[in-house]
C-alpha cells in the first residue's frame, strides 16, 4: 500500500495540508458566512417573536383589567338603574293603591248608601205586611178587628 510507504510521508503531509487548507479557505470565505448568517436570523427571529409574545401577553393583561374594571362598572350602573326602577316602581304602586284605595272607598260608601235605601225600603214594605198579617192573625185568633192605621203604630214601635 503506497499510503504506508514511509518514503512518501512528507509529500502526503504537504499535499493533506495543502488540500485542507484549501477546504479551509472556502468553508471559511463560502459556507460560514452563510452559516453565521443564517444563524443570526433565526436567532434575531427568535428574539422578535419573544418581543411579540411578551407585547402581546401585555397587551392582554392590559385588555383583561380593562375588561374587569367596564364589568364592575356596568355591574356598579345595572345596579343603579336597577334600584332607579324599584324605587320608580315603589311609587307607581303605591300611586295606584292611593287611587285604588279611593275608588274602593267611594264605592263602598255608594254600596253603603245602596244599603241604607234598601234597608229603608224593605223595612218599609215589611211594615207594611207586618201590619197587614198582623190585622190577618188578630181577626183570625181573637175574631178582633184592628185597623190598619193602628196595625202599623204598633209595628213601627216594634221595629224602633
Amino acid at each position: 500500500m503506497p499510503q504506508l510507504d514511509t518514503s512518501s510521508f512528507a509529500s502526503q503531509i504537504f499535499w493533506l495540508v495543502v488540500t485542507f487548507s484549501f477546504l479551509y479557505m472556502i468553508m471559511v470565505r463560502n459556507v460560514l458566512p452563510n452559516m453565521t448568517n443564517v444563524l443570526q436570523n433565526r436567532q434575531d427571529k427568535i428574539s422578535n417573536n419573544l418581543e411579540s409574545a411578551d407585547n402581546l401577553k401585555d397587551e392582554a393583561t392590559q385588555m383583561e383589567e380593562e375588561y374587569r374594571s367596564f364589568m364592575e362598572k356596568t355591574r356598579g350602573k345595572s345596579g343603579e338603574i336597577t334600584a332607579a326602577a324599584n324605587a320608580e316602581m315603589n311609587k307607581i304602586s303605591e300611586n295606584k293603591h292611593k287611587e285604588l284605595d279611593g275608588v274602593l272607598f267611594k264605592k263602598g260608601l255608594e254600596a253603603e248608601e245602596r244599603i241604607a235605601k234598601a234597608r229603608k225600603k224593605v223595612i218599609g214594605e215589611i211594615s207594611s205586611v207586618s201590619s197587614e198579617l198582623s190585622v190577618a192573625i188578630v181577626k183570625k185568633l181573637a175574631d178582633l178587628k184592628i185597623s190598619n192605621k193602628k196595625a202599623q203604630e204598633a209595628v213601627k214601635n216594634l221595629l224602633k
